[in-house]
């Protein structure tokens, strides 16, 4: 039986957005496959069934089934569901409605996206209070608290959270008499606590510090609050920001699903705005400056970023995630990222032997002759990773997204205080370093000290132009 084109186009979303944008739907079997490169893909069927080998029993088990689900769940109701009454929102249809709350969608495959959730509280002239989210099981668990099908008694603070988790940890360090059964049970319970409460770090939990526990800000104004970060942390190349800005429009306008989700550093020498698949394969440029953290880089903070398009004012809107700690977020990265096998590289038709080309190379060879393939050749405009596990990166990546996506909705006035307050803690004015420093007491000290000053702030600008310039190939 042939998929209905809506399915097909929510399915591809979500699996894009899974980290699997190859995914490809096959009109000969009415099938979607997965894989594309691989022999015995899994193949998902217009009734949800899933075709697989026994190699992919983990992946589908854990990735693709819930996918599935979620998405025959959504399409189901969208289906059955009816346009809203109020004018303001006609493009969304209520998907169920109870105690005065609304769990509605909005149908945007028609941009290169899926389903688009909100939670509203109905009054007389209409409605309020929206909740907005991409993911369908958050905007149903916000659904269930918000009219109240679901006691706030029966749901766990995340201090009650960690404690369990904490317990379950030392029973099955300390109980001798633990069975196998018994700890693969337990280790289920503390896996459902990890993807479904933000667990303070083990500092959070000893300190009890409410404050830390990372947040997600949705569906915001990405020029106006990123721009405001900016400007507080970032002292020198300040024209970073204004790149980022533009290349998050580009993507908001032309990039897929996949493109459009970012990490994005800032400190005081400036940002750094990467793709979040390329984070998470080693030996690669965006995950060296991602995890490139050093002990002085105290005034360094990080995001995930979602673009999600262009708003009416015309500015870039989306979501972003707190990382935390930052050096403890580049180890974590270090230890879970993919190593790199191949790349692929796309000339322009500009010029060279390669113009109007793409090729695939080995890590090896891309190392071994790099200044050939990426000048010599022509012009390299864009790199494509390619991971040695590329199953694995995408459960990585799907396992990430779920973590954040449990983050409670943080308020974004908090956080540029947050950031303001933890700049005040870690930076000293200039003005006491510079009055602590020894000076020259003769003109030729006071000469030399001026040139040398000058000649580092030009060495600086150069490099940091020229590795600019070098990102953006």
């Amino acid at each position: 039986m042939a998929m209905s084109e809506l399915k097909q186009k929510i399915l591809l979303f979500e699996l894009a957005k899974a980290g699997f944008p190859d995914a490809v739907y096959m009109p000969e079997s009415g099938k979607i496959k997965v894989l594309p490169e691989d022999d015995r893909s899994p193949f998902i069927n217009d009734a949800g069934d899933i075709s697989y080998g026994r190699e992919h029993d983990y992946f589908v088990m854990n990735t693709l089934r819930p996918i599935v689900q979620s998405v025959n769940e959504s399409v189901a109701a969208w289906e059955m569901a009816e346009v809203i009454s109020v004018e303001e929102v006609k493009k969304f249809r209520v998907l169920v409605e109870y105690n005065n709350v609304l769990l509605a969608a909005r149908n945007d495959t028609e941009i290169g996206r899926g389903f688009h959730f909100v939670t509203w509280r109905r009054y007389d002239a209409g409605v309020e209070n929206g909740f907005y989210t991409e993911d369908y099981n958050s905007a149903k668990e916000n659904f269930a608290s918000r009219a109240g099908l679901v006691s706030q008694n029966k749901l766990f603070t995340q201090e009650q959270a960690a404690e369990i988790q904490a317990s379950i940890a030392y029973r099955i360090e300390n109980d001798g008499d633990l069975t196998y059964t018994t700890e693969n049970e337990l280790g289920t319970i503390a896996a459902q606590l990890r993807a479904s409460y933000p667990i303070p770090t083990p500092i959070e939990a000893e300190e009890g510090i409410a404050d830390n526990i990372l947040r997600r800000y949705m569906d915001i104004d990405l020029e106006h609050y990123l721009g405001k970060i900016s400007e507080k942390i970032i002292i020198h190349y300040p024209k970073d920001w204004t790149y980022d800005v533009e290349h998050m429009k580009e993507l908001a306008q032309t990039g897929t699903s996949e493109d459009k989700r970012l990490v994005w550093h800032v400190c005081s020498h400036g940002t750094h705005l990467k793709n979040e698949r390329d984070m998470f394969i080693k030996e690669t440029g965006p995950h060296s400056y991602m995890t490139d953290y050093r002990q002085s880089d105290l005034d360094m903070f990080g995001f995930y970023i979602e673009v999600t398009g262009i708003g009416e004012s015309g500015a870039v809107r989306g979501n972003v995630f707190e990382v935390g700690d930052y050096a403890e977020f580049a180890k974590h990265i270090r230890e879970i990222s993919e190593p790199l096998d191949s790349l692929t590289l796309i000339y322009s038709d500009q010029c060279g032997v390669n113009a109007g080309k793409t090729i695939t190379v080995s890590r090896k060879e891309y190392d071994t002759d790099r200044t050939r393939l990426m000048s010599e050749s022509g012009n390299v405009k864009a790199l494509v990773y390619h991971p040695k596990d590329k199953v694995r990166l995408a459960s990585i990546i799907s396992d990430e997204r779920s973590k954040r996506m449990a983050f409670p909705i943080g308020n974004t006035e908090e956080l540029l205080q947050r950031v303001t307050d933890k700049l005040a803690e870690v930076r000293k004015p200039p003005e006491i370093a510079e009055a602590v420093a020894e000076k020259p007491k003769t003109l030729a000290g006071k000469m030399q000290a001026a040139n040398e000053k000058v000649k580092a702030q030009d060495e600086q600008n150069n490099n940091k132009k020229t590795r600019k310039r070098e990102e953006r190939k």
